[in-house]
């Protein structure tokens, strides 16, 4: 069962493409300095856009981690897919890189040796599992329009969890990833997704599990172990403004410690 109707995941896609798009020239000049201000912008400028443009209500929160529970999941932040009419609700995943120097490398004290991105990638086959969509979204640097291998020319590019577990062995392991690597698996796969394509792909279901409303309860009965959050909640009662129990609110009342 897709979540929300034809048009409105059309447009979600289309927006979401299009902070990317923005936000990689403020990457490229500096405005932008780090992979997780770009999360957080990302996320923040989606709401933002989203509240204004489209029959949704959205919400992104910026949440403080206890550091196991900033591991738990080896992702950065998540996308809550909320349908209120069909009661259907999907998670995504993502884990962010960029394209500085040395972005993996190998852990600290670590025996055996294993790369930082290869533990992340091992964490969130848990995830994986449960049915939630997980990716890995590299953003880049360089101005939109310029040519990086296989990459996509414009925003970032994400690579689907499953292909980047096959890719350098068995994680957790010592490959260290480098930029070659991104090229290779976009090249060879030729799996090079925007996000706004993936979002709406697993709106319409063709990308993880459905779950129903008694599930999202248990979801929600602990903090969701991302720094960022960013909901999407859609149906008739949304887009009428009637009288309805926004999931957004509901978690920031129990977790109040949030940055926005």
């Amino acid at each position: 069962m897709a979540l929300f109707d034809r048009e409105t995941r059309e447009l979600i896609e289309k927006l979401i493409n299009q902070v990317d798009v923005d936000l990689r020239t403020d990457f490229s000049i500096g405005i932008i300095s780090s992979e997780n201000e770009y999360t957080s912008v990302l996320t923040a400028e989606i709401r933002n856009r989203i509240n204004a443009r489209l029959p949704l209500k959205s919400a992104a929160f910026s949440q403080k981690l206890k550091s196991n529970e900033e591991r738990a999941w080896g992702a950065d932040a998540c996308v809550l897919l909320i349908d209120h009419d069909s009661n259907v609700w999907k998670l995504c995943l993502f884990e962010a890189k960029s394209d500085r120097p040395n972005w993996d490398y190998l852990k600290p004290n670590s025996q055996p040796p294993i790369s930082h991105f290869s533990s992340q990638i091992a964490r969130q086959v848990v995830p994986n599992k449960q049915g939630f969509v997980v990716w890995e979204q590299f953003y880049s640097s360089k101005p939109n329009g310029t040519p990086i291998g296989a990459r996509n020319p414009k925003g970032s590019t994400c690579i689907l969890h499953h292909l980047a577990f096959k890719h350098n062995g068995t994680p957790p392991n010592p490959k260290v990833w480098t930029d070659n690597d991104i090229d290779t698996l976009a090249r060879e796969w030729q799996k090079v997704s925007t996000m706004g394509g993936l979002v709406n792909t697993v709106c319409k279901c063709k990308l993880g599990k459905p779950f129903d409303f008694s599930e999202l309860e248990e979801l929600l009965r602990e903090r969701i172990p991302v720094r960022h959050i960013l909901f999407l909640e859609g149906g008739r009662a949304v887009t009428e403004k009637d009288s309805y129990h926004s999931i957004a609110k509901q978690y920031q009342e129990r977790f109040p410690d949030y940055n926005r």
